[in-house]
């Protein structure tokens, strides 16, 4: 059996085993959130900053609208046949996919399912084709990369870069942040991702 199908079946396994495990336990539906926030009464020459759920923030940069680890639908796994297979989250986002504004910048900290949902990417990149930078952790573009960016950078610990006249920075922080736990990074040892900040 190759790596690819390898991966693909575990993760199959994995994600089918945690949906049962929920629905054997009666997992409640996830809740809505009393506050909504409203993009369209940002101005550009501020700061506004929006938790949208888990690791979902939605940032208007003095004008430039940024995206971090953009998750929207109730599951996050494997999807097949249009099922996605995998935990569900806890509560709806504050916005739904088709509410947020056009993001000009996605900052992705790492490839965890739960922060770069392949299903969220790929609506967000279908509807907003080619107009989107896109910076993710080092090694990890490649889950990522045949999606319709207008770019796609990867920044490893310590480095920076600088998009639209905002720079950011990759630190580095204590955890695992391949997609699939076997993987190992360029230290022999299990990579620890970066986290990209802005400055």
């Amino acid at each position: 059996m190759n790596r690819r199908r390898f991966i693909r079946n575990i993760s199959l396994i994995s994600a089918g085993f945690l949906f049962i495990s929920e629905k054997v336990q009666g997992k409640q539906p996830p809740v809505f959130s009393d506050y909504k926030p409203d993009p369209t009464l940002w101005k550009d020459n501020e700061i506004n900053i929006a938790w949208i759920g888990h690791s979902t923030v939605l940032i208007n940069f003095f004008g430039t609208t940024i995206l971090t680890d953009p998750v929207f639908y109730e599951r996050i796994g494997v999807s097949i046949f249009g099922m996605t297979f995998g935990p569900s989250r806890f509560t709806h986002p504050a916005l739904t996919i088709d509410e947020i504004p056009k993001p000009d910048i996605i900052l992705l900290s790492h490839a965890h399912m739960d922060h770069m949902d392949y299903e969220s990417l790929s609506t967000i990149t279908d509807k907003f084709s080619n107009e989107i930078d896109c910076v993710t952790a080092y090694n990890t573009a490649d889950v990522i990369a045949e999606l319709k960016w207008k770019s796609l950078q990867e920044i490893d610990w310590g480095e920076e870069t600088e998009l639209q006249g905002i720079k950011f920075k990759a630190n580095e922080v204590k955890h695992f942040g391949w997609r699939y736990p076997w993987e190992k990074d360029r230290s022999n040892g299990y990579m620890q991702d970066g986290e990209v900040i802005m400055q």
